[in-house]
């Protein structure tokens, strides 16, 4: 199931908020830029982030979705989602 054409509602959410940092950035970086922000706006509160279940969201997909036209793929396409969790 998919949510507004992401994987998931997790992974809209990030464009939602995100989206004029997203350009170029890998996969790893996006991941950081996320939870930092998360760690530093929410903090330790348990009801903020049950409501984000921020393990669910594909950073892979934010990542190509994202990528200049110009840069090739850092991960090969075969193992691209590799990491993303369906289940969630």
């Amino acid at each position: 199931m998919t949510y507004n054409g992401w994987a998931n509602r997790e992974t809209w959410l990030v464009p939602m908020w995100f989206e004029d940092s997203l350009t170029g950035m890998s996969a790893d970086e996006i991941e950081t830029m996320v939870r930092d922000f998360v760690d530093e706006t929410v903090g330790d509160s348990g009801f903020i982030r049950d409501l984000l279940d921020i393990d669910c969201i594909n950073w892979r997909e934010l990542e190509e979705h994202y990528r200049a036209e110009d840069e090739e793929p850092d991960v090969d396409e075969a193992q691209e989602w590799a990491d993303y969790d369906p289940d969630c």
